[in-house]
């Protein structure tokens, strides 16, 4: 830190030692924020923040329900944050203001500046902490299908990162229970990359659950025609296969009982 205090990589590097190692995590927000200011284009430090707010509120959100008075409750105690690099503060008004900032940052940032794989990779993290059914990152489910729209619009981004986003997107919408609009983001993820067969296994897969049998076949065999014969992803294939045989099955059967 002393020998490259305006790194925002320093910056980001110390934050992660201290949250995951010394778990202080007031002193790695302050650096995440910080980090964020030094690099104008990144989100990652600013979805780092918006994660540790997240948890912050819901905490203090619990304690106020319990009526517990003091450090947490919704006292307006602090003034508001002038700007997304406030630093944390143990007030449930001040900490929702806060929050706010930063989350417009995020889409600021995502709409109108270049997107980083950095960020990329940032996103898909969100994505993956979101589906795993972990509050924090549950309670941040309508941000993140809204930072990923931005994202995928974004002209500035190369095809084959859009077509990683609107898999993630994907993922988000199917996670939600909104399977029509997983498949619209899947479809959209092999026109963005369509050498990709990981995007093809991914939209049969939504088509199965869909039931729409044809739909899922032909993506089947266009993911097929595209593999070459070393055996890499074969196994994925044949599950799909498995799993395509078995629902015809079941669909004759259904047919055949009138059911």
């Amino acid at each position: 830190m002393r020998n490259h205090p305006n790194s925002s990589r320093t910056h980001g590097e110390f934050a992660i030692t201290n949250a995951q190692h010394a778990g202080d995590i007031g002193l790695a927000y302050k650096h995440w924020a910080r980090a964020a200011e030094l690099n104008p284009s990144s989100v990652l430090e600013l979805i780092e923040m918006v994660r540790v707010l997240a948890v912050q509120i819901l905490a203090f959100e619990e304690q106020d329900q319990n009526r517990v008075q003091g450090a947490g409750s919704a006292s307006g105690e602090y003034p508001a944050p002038a700007d997304f690099t406030g630093a944390l503060a143990p007030d449930l008004h001040y900490l929702r203001a806060l929050d706010g900032l930063v989350a417009e940052e995020i889409s600021m940032r995502l709409e109108m500046r270049p997107v980083l794989m950095s960020d990329v990779a940032a996103l898909r993290s969100l994505e993956q902490c979101v589906r795993t059914n972990l509050t924090p990152c549950v309670v941040l489910l309508p941000r993140t299908i809204d930072w990923f729209k931005l994202a995928t619009a974004n002209p500035q981004l190369r095809e084959g990162a859009r077509a990683v986003l609107r898999l993630g997107l994907a993922k988000i919408y199917a996670y939600g229970g909104q399977m029509d609009k997983a498949v619209e983001s899947a479809e959209a993820a092999v026109r963005s990359d369509p050498d990709q067969v990981h995007y093809l296994f991914e939209l049969a897969a939504l088509y199965l659950a869909l039931e729409d049998l044809d739909a899922a076949e032909r993506t089947i065999a266009a993911a097929e025609n595209k593999m070459d014969y070393s055996g890499f992803r074969h196994g994925v294939l044949r599950d799909l296969k498995h799993n395509l045989d078995k629902a015809r099955e079941q669909d004759e059967r259904t047919s055949s009982t009138g059911g």
